[in-house]
């Protein structure tokens, strides 16, 4: 493959919901998402025609939101607008920048990953309307709004662990919350110490990495990626000791050894996983071409495969 860089449609990652929430937000919101959308579609025609170790990940999309709420009829087009877009495969994360109230709760709890700062502010409530007129017409409208409670209460169950009881009180008064009792709740999911998604988030760039590494060593010992696979499970397992419960090595086990002499033993100088793990801003192509610039030696890989049979 060459050397050739992509070049896609300029979109921001970061999309701002800030204020009112209104027909001329809605009108900025959806260009936004738009160009998004376009840049995404550019992106897997490209990467259709890219192998899958050289594959970069489309970033991650963060909606920025500061709002008291607004119209609930223009939430729900960016609402629709966002969950289109997660269908698509785009990931859609959410922060909340000191409150996020009425519709704008709704929008915030949308994100895959949902982020706050400590002390931003979170409120849910029913729906709020006038009618007058008819005593028919205004039984309808209010069979209307109470069908947009049903859809909005829906979503709050399913992206959140608030109770129904919880939400019919919402009904009567506002419901406010404070940072801790949203993580609580599972209103707020990311950014803070043990947060699920945030493990998820490790886990997978700790799969992705582990697979570059398998590719990449296969490659340099000319051997295909099912026999590397078979030789670092190998050199791994060897490795591995025997733990209690509070991470302690269990007696008459071996010590494991140290990174330094794990990275000796691969023969790479100085390449660290939690380096790789840890710079975002790495892409694929750039860690392939750091791990080319310190190929083993061959004399390294035949020690190591050495020592492997020496160990048989």
């Amino acid at each position: 493959m060459g050397e050739e860089k992509i070049i896609m449609e300029e979109f921001k990652t970061i999309v701002k919901v800030v204020g009112e929430i209104n027909p001329q937000m809605l009108e900025g919101f959806m260009e936004d998402m738009d160009n998004i959308i376009k840049a995404f579609l550019q992106y897997k025609d490209e990467m259709a025609l890219i192998k899958n170790e050289y594959q970069s990940e489309f970033p991650r999309i963060l909606i920025d939101i500061s709002s008291y709420g607004g119209c609930t009829d223009c939430g729900s087009a960016m609402l629709d607008k966002i969950m289109e877009m997660q269908e698509m495969g785009i990931h859609i994360d959410t922060r909340c920048q000191g409150f996020a109230y009425s519709m704008a709760f709704i929008l915030f709890i949308i994100g895959e990953r949902r982020s706050g700062g400590k002390f931003s502010k979170y409120m849910n409530h029913g729906s709020s309307a006038s009618a007058y007129g008819m005593v028919d017409k205004m039984k309808t409208d209010i069979n209307f709004f109470a069908r947009c409670d049903e859809q909005f209460d829906n979503l709050i169950l399913k992206q959140t662990d608030m109770s129904e009881e919880r939400l019919e009180m919402a009904k009567l008064k506002n419901d406010w919350i404070f940072y801790d009792e949203a993580i609580e709740l599972g209103i707020v999911n990311s950014g803070f110490e043990g947060a699920e998604e945030d493990e998820k988030e490790f886990a997978e760039k700790l799969y992705h990495a582990f697979d570059v590494a398998i590719a990449t060593f296969g490659k340099i010992a000319e051997v295909d990626e099912q026999e590397a696979m078979g030789i670092m499970h190998d050199i791994l397992d060897s490795l591995r000791v025997e733990v209690d419960e509070e991470g302690n090595v269990l007696e008459g086990e071996e010590e494991e050894i140290s990174e330094e002499e794990f990275l000796e033993l691969l023969g790479s100088e100085g390449l660290q996983l939690s380096e790789l793990l840890e710079d975002e801003e790495d892409t694929d192509e750039e860690l392939l071409d750091l791990l080319e610039s310190e190929k083993l030696e061959n004399e390294n890989l035949e020690k190591l495969l050495e020592d492997e049979d020496n160990d048989e």
